[in-house]
């Protein structure tokens, strides 16, 4: 029987070899039990990669656990962890509805689509108002200026424009640019370069990660003790505690995370292409917030002086229609952001899924599989991707109107209602990162790939999280790295220029010329390697996903990672293991 993969055709194969108990026992799929799953592996009905030739029976046999003598094919709790079999031909459809290529969640893309030419709409209609060409004068076209700086001000918390300061010959112009090219092309050869070191001190950069975690959190409890603030010394305190513990209990699965770390390095350094969606998405952000914050200003505006023509009683309302226009205007921001970062993270898991299947199709820095992966992001998926990014993006609004609601009145209930939708937030955008990697793999509708998360987690438990949570410590060590490295570089390179008032003017003294020096590089350090620690952290989850479905197409395909992977499964679980 034939079957099309959603990103490699699939052809008649051979049956994986059954042993049981050291006995060959079968060379037949296996029974497929009546939860659509496959046993062991759980893979979904509907899921199912395409199986490759076995290897020799040496590498191809299963092992089933032998806990259990009676009966040990049919009972999938007593089973080790085994390779995906094809399924029998009254499944066939249904996999091949999910694996087919098609539009998911049109309806989601179609909002997203329409929300943008709204947005397009409402500032280009209105934007002429900056300039002040509505009024009689240039007055109005300064307040709304003075009111955007104020407005984005507010936003970031900091101080944009002031009016009343006279810059201009504090900073030179092209001694500043020196800086920033000299700061970024710094940022970008570190940031390659960790790949390369992260590769080679995988596991001892989580063992460092976690040791650092203990260590940051016996500080914080000795310096809240020591200034006399004991809530911050009892928190410290009972965090260090708590980290102490995770990592003796973790302990003995840093090999394996570390085997993890090294797969999805290898496959991003074959497909380092993908990465360039991840710096151009920085741009797109960049370019969306820009348009976004004159969107918002106009609207906010021309509400604002809809709300001023009312007269008498009607002004106690400019709160509530004030509260929808902007919740709904940071609907708009939220969620356009989180399509963006979706976008990307959905390219490179695909990207990774078929460097694992089908590797001739994922070995070069523009390969066909960054092209093809990134085309079913924007098209067949867009509609799942704009889904999931929604919910986040409600939340997100929401939140930040309960914050904005807390600087009039910080009562608990503003206060618990924030912590409890920070909580959430954190949640769901957990939970769309794995359902995303299934989106990616197999095409399904963001529905559809949430329950194949659930499966997943049941299946695997704390296994998957404990993984990926080891993984994110090293990446965000890597971020803080590669930024200190770079400002003292940067500091480094640009000392002569700023001690000859090359950047910056007399007037600023040596060691503040440095300092901020050192600031632009640490920021241009850590936003370029953590763009490509994103990248890496999507690659990270698809290769959990992969492994704990496909093993044996890894084997097949990585013989080497594969076996590395394997070792080091076996000495973190020695009894769940007999693959």
């Amino acid at each position: 029987m034939s079957h099309q993969h959603y990103y490699a055709a699939n052809a008649d194969q051979q049956q994986p070899i059954v042993v049981v108990q050291g006995t060959v026992v079968s060379q037949q799929p296996l029974p497929v039990p009546s939860s659509n799953h496959y046993i062991g592996s759980h893979v979904p009905v509907s899921a199912q990669p395409y199986i490759a030739p076995p290897p020799p029976p040496s590498q191809a046999a299963v092992y089933v656990s032998e806990d259990k003598a009676s009966n040990p094919i049919s009972d999938t709790k007593n089973m080790g962890i085994v390779t995906p079999f094809s399924v029998q031909e009254e499944y066939a459809h249904e996999r091949d509805r999910g694996q087919s290529r098609q539009y998911r969640d049109v309806p989601f893309a179609v909002l997203f689509i329409v929300h943008l030419l709204v947005m397009g709409f409402a500032c280009a209609s209105n934007s002429h108002k900056l300039y002040g060409k509505d009024a009689g004068s240039n007055d109005e076209g300064r307040r709304l200026l003075h009111g955007s700086a104020t407005f984005i001000s507010d936003y970031i918390g900091s101080r944009v424009l002031d009016e009343d300061q006279q810059e201009g010959d504090a900073i030179d112009p092209d001694g500043f640019i020196s800086l920033l090219i000299i700061s970024g092309v710094l940022a970008f050869i570190l940031s390659a370069l960790s790949l390369s070191f992260m590769t080679y001190f995988a596991e001892g950069l989580i063992k460092t990660a976690l040791i650092v975690n203990v260590i940051m959190y016996g500080v914080m409890a000795l310096f809240g003790f020591a200034v006399g603030a004991a809530g911050m010394g009892f928190m410290g305190l009972i965090m260090f505690v708590f980290a102490a513990w995770y990592t003796f209990k973790v302990w003995d699965r840093i090999p394996f995370a570390a085997a993890n770390l090294k797969t999805a390095i290898t496959s991003i350094r074959a497909n380092i292409g993908v990465t360039i969606f991840g710096y151009l998405s920085l741009f797109v952000l960049f370019g969306w917030s820009i348009a976004w914050a004159i969107t918002a200003i106009v609207v906010l505006d021309v509400s604002a002086d809809n709300m001023e023509g009312n007269e008498g009683g009607e002004d106690e309302e400019l709160p509530e229609v004030n509260g929808v226009v902007l919740f709904l205007l940071l609907l708009s921001f939220y969620w356009t952001q989180q399509v963006i970062k979706n976008v990307v993270h959905v390219t490179v898991a695909g990207t990774v899924g078929t460097w694992w299947f089908t590797p001739k199709e994922a070995n070069s820095c523009c390969s066909p599989a960054v092209r093809d992966s990134f085309v079913r992001a924007t098209t067949y998926s867009f509609g799942s991707i704009c889904f999931g990014s929604l919910i986040v993006a409600i939340i997100e609004a929401t939140r930040e109107m309960v914050r904005q609601a807390r600087e009039s009145d910080d009562g608990i209930l503003v206060c618990l209602a924030d912590c409890c939708l920070g909580c959430l937030e954190s949640i769901v955008e957990y939970f769309n990162m794995w359902a995303y990697v299934f989106v990616a793999l197999y095409g399904f509708g963001f529905v559809e790939a949430g329950k194949n998360v659930i499966q997943l987690f049941k299946s695997r438990g704390w296994t998957t999280i404990i993984t990926d949570s080891l993984i994110s410590n090293v990446l965000f060590l890597i971020c803080l790295g590669v930024g200190v490295i770079t400002g003292l570089l940067v500091d480094l390179f640009m000392m002569g220029p700023i001690k000859n008032g090359s950047i910056f003017s007399e007037d600023v003294s040596s060691g503040s010329a440095l300092f901020i020096a050192f600031v632009i590089g640490f920021l241009f350090g850590y936003l370029w390697s953590s763009v490509l620690m994103g990248t890496l952290s999507s690659a990270v989850s698809t290769v959990i996903v992969c492994y704990a479905e496909a093993p044996t197409e890894f084997d097949q395909n990585h013989p080497q990672l594969s076996q590395e992977m394997r070792a080091t499964w076996r000495q973190a679980w020695p009894i769940d293991f007999k693959y």
